[in-house]
């Protein structure tokens, strides 16, 4: 079933060209944005804001857009924790 979506999808992208995505609209789906400017700047904070899936799982493209939304908000000093301690799976440096 799979192949199917993907042959339809490269069809639709070679007919209407490839999607852009805006990195500016990509946003964590559960609002990690909301609660980065609450919490102090502690390695387990920081983590939680990350979903596990990240940590668990390959690196998708889509986990690399969640990665730079949540970071889009971190404050600096969480975001030096963050890449620190790797949650970011080495997209900063």
């Amino acid at each position: 079933m799979s192949w199917i979506g993907d042959n339809l999808r490269k069809l639709k992208n070679a007919m209407f060209g490839e999607p852009k995505i805006d990195e500016r609209k990509v946003f964590a789906p559960w609002g990690a944005g909301r609660r980065t400017d609450q919490g102090p700047a502690t390695r387990k904070y920081v983590k939680r804001l990350f979903p596990r899936s990240i940590f668990t799982k390959k690196l998708t493209p889509h986990r690399e857009r969640y990665i730079h939304a949540v970071m889009a908000r971190l404050r600096p000093e969480q975001r030096r924790i963050a890449i620190f301690y790797g949650y970011t799976k080495g997209l900063y440096k």
